[in-house]
C-alpha cells in the first residue's frame, strides 16, 4: 500500500550520510568563524510580528506568520540578521565592536524552486560598531577562508555597496517612493547577464523599470572589466558625491 505521508514542499529530511556530510560543513564553518573571533549567538526560531516589520520591503509577504493561543502576532524569523538587532536594542551594554555568528535555520513562504527552500539553513557573521571598511574586508576573507577550508579551490566572490545601488538608482531611474525597485532589479537580473542586452532588458522591465531606465541599467550591468577599470567606469558614470565615495570605500576593501 503506497503511503500519503509527505513533507510541505521546500522542506527536507536528512538522515545518515546526508545528515553527516551537513555536520562536518557546519562544524568548518563554525570553526572559522571562531577563528575570526566571532562568538555564537542563538535567538528564538519565532519573534514578535513588530520585529521583522518595515525590514524586508516585499520580503514581508513570504513571512511565515500565526498567533499563539493569547493571540499575540508572531513570525517564523526570516533571516538572523533583525534578530541580532533586535538582540543589540535589549543588550545595549554589550561592548563593541560586537561580533557574532549564528548558525540556524530561517523560512520564507516562497516559491519552491532551484536553490529556493521554505525551510533553510543561514550561516550569519556581522561585526558591529567598526565604521571603517577594515570590517567588511574581514567579511571577505572569512569567507575565503571557509571555502578554502571546505575544499574549493576555485570560486569567485562578489562584492557590492549600498551606496553604488543607490548611485545606479539615480543614474538610471527617474525619483520613485519605490526605493527598492533598482536593488531587487539588479539582484533578479544578475542570473541573467549571460543573455546579454536583448535578454536582460525585458527582465528588468518585468521587475518594473520603463523601457528607457531598463537601456540605461543593462548597459551597466553588461560592462566588463578588471576590479580597477569597473572602478573607474562607475567614478566617471556616477555623479552623485555618496555614490562616489561609496566606489572609494570599495576600492579599498
Amino acid at each position: 500500500m503506497k503511503s500519503t505521508l509527505s513533507i510541505p514542499s521546500g522542506t527536507s529530511d536528512l538522515y545518515g550520510d546526508q545528515f553527516a556530510r551537513r555536520d562536518y560543513t557546519l562544524s568548518v564553518i563554525r570553526e572559522v568563524y571562531e577563528l575570526f573571533g566571532s562568538e555564537p549567538l542563538q535567538t528564538p526560531t519565532f519573534e514578535h510580528e513588530q520585529v521583522f516589520d518595515g525590514h524586508h520591503g516585499d520580503g514581508e509577504k513570504i513571512q511565515f506568520r500565526f498567533a499563539d493561543s493569547g493571540k499575540t502576532p508572531l513570525v517564523l524569523r526570516y533571516d538572523l540578521t533583525v534578530p541580532m538587532a533586535r538582540f543589540l536594542a535589549m543588550n545595549q551594554g554589550i561592548p563593541r565592536p560586537f561580533k557574532r555568528y549564528q548558525i540556524s535555520s530561517a523560512f520564507r513562504d516562497d516559491t519552491v524552486g532551484n536553490g529556493h527552500h521554505r525551510e533553510f539553513t543561514q550561516c550569519d557573521a556581522d561585526t558591529v560598531g567598526v565604521a571603517h571598511p577594515t570590517a567588511d574586508a574581514e567579511v571577505v576573507a572569512m569567507a575565503m577562508h571557509g571555502l578554502t577550508e571546505l575544499g574549493f579551490r576555485t570560486f569567485i566572490i562578489r562584492i557590492n555597496h549600498r551606496g553604488i545601488i543607490k548611485g545606479l538608482s539615480e543614474y538610471a531611474c527617474k525619483p520613485s517612493t519605490d526605493g527598492n525597485r533598482v536593488p531587487r532589479a539588479i539582484d533578479f537580473v544578475d542570473k541573467y547577464t549571460h543573455l546579454g542586452m536583448a535578454g536582460i532588458i525585458p527582465e528588468l522591465i518585468n521587475r518594473g523599470l520603463t523601457n528607457p531606465e531598463a537601456k540605461k541599467l543593462a548597459g551597466v550591468l553588461m560592462f566588463k572589466g578588471t576590479p580597477e577599470e569597473t572602478f573607474k567606469y562607475l567614478e566617471e558614470l556616477l555623479s552623485d558625491d555618496m555614490a562616489r565615495k561609496s566606489v572609494a570605500e570599495l576600492r579599498t576593501i
